[in-house]
């Protein structure tokens, strides 16, 4: 392998670890249908019209319903759901 090749390949997996995992909701004690009814709800509060979907509003409503949001690795761990983002 070629010096400008090897540096490529470093610099395209350097560059995947940095972002690993996606983000997941998680509330102590929650259920798939707990998250699903406040995901829903949530969504419902950030389309107000036009169906124009404002993500901070999502994620604000979601925390004041008490959840948390943190990256995690695919699989998730148990409890933590991905929403709509």
């Amino acid at each position: 392998m070629t010096p400008g090749r090897r540096a490529l390949a470093a610099f395209a997996l350097l560059s995947g670890l940095g972002g690993c995992g996606l983000h997941y909701w998680g509330k102590t004690g929650a259920s798939q249908d707990d998250f699903n009814r406040d995901s829903s709800g949530c969504s419902k509060e950030a389309s107000p019209q036009y169906g124009i979907f404002i993500e901070d509003v999502y994620r604000a409503c979601l925390r004041a319903r008490g959840w948390t949001r943190a990256q995690q690795l695919a699989p998730p761990p148990a409890g933590w759901y991905r929403g709509i983002e």
